[in-house]
C-alpha cells in the first residue's frame, strides 16, 4: 500500500512538473465543440421517409484530456433497439474534425471516419467511398445548433444520383 501511495505521488508530481507544451490540452476547436455538445440529450430519430419519431437518449462527454468527445446513443425503433457510439476529435494536422460512428444497425459495425468543418454555424462531415463498384458520398450535418437543441441529419448519394436523406435526429437537452 505504501509503495502504491509513493508511486502515485511521484507520478502526479512528475506530470505536473512537465512544461505546458508536454501536457495535453484541449484545442480551441474542441473547446468550441464541447460548448455546443456536452451533456445529456433527448433524441427523436426519424428514418428515411418515415413520419414517426423514434425516442432515444444521447450522452456526450469529454474524452481523455478534452481532446475528443464521446457520444453514446440508445434508442428504440419499431424494428429493434439502436445502440450507437461515436468519437469526435480535432485533427490539427489536416485542419478538420474527424468523426467515427459505430452502431448496432450498421452491417460493418462502424463507418469509416469522416472529415468535417464548420460552415457558418453548421458542422458538416463528408466522406466518399466505393461500395460494390459505386461511388457513395455521405454528408452528416449538425445544424440549427442552439444551447438547448440541435439537429443532425445524414444524406447519402450514389454515383451522380440525387442525395437522399436517410435519417434526421432532433436533440433537446434532457432536463
Amino acid at each position: 500500500m505504501r509503495n502504491f501511495f509513493l508511486l502515485t505521488l511521484f507520478a502526479g508530481a512528475f506530470i505536473s512538473s512537465l512544461p505546458a507544451s508536454a501536457q495535453e490540452k484541449s484545442s480551441p476547436e474542441m473547446a468550441r465543440l464541447s460548448r455546443l455538445m456536452l451533456g445529456t440529450w433527448d433524441a427523436k430519430l426519424r428514418s428515411g421517409n418515415s413520419t414517426v419519431d423514434e425516442p432515444g437518449k444521447q450522452s456526450v462527454e469529454l474524452g481523455p484530456a478534452g481532446n475528443s468527445l464521446i457520444q453514446n446513443y440508445r434508442g428504440v425503433t419499431k424494428e429493434a433497439p439502436v445502440i450507437g457510439h461515436g468519437i469526435l476529435w480535432w485533427d490539427a494536422t489536416d485542419g478538420v474534425y474527424r468523426a467515427l460512428w459505430c452502431d448496432s444497425d450498421l452491417p460493418s459495425g462502424c463507418r469509416n471516419p469522416s472529415a468535417g468543418n464548420f460552415s457558418g454555424n453548421d458542422l458538416i462531415f463528408s466522406q466518399q467511398r466505393e461500395v460494390k463498384g459505386h461511388r457513395v458520398s455521405s454528408r452528416g450535418v449538425y445544424t440549427d445548433i442552439k444551447p438547448d437543441s440541435f439537429t443532425f441529419f445524414l444524406e447519402l448519394q450514389k454515383d451522380d444520383g440525387p442525395a437522399q436523406r436517410i435519417l434526421t435526429v432532433r436533440y433537446s437537452r434532457a432536463r
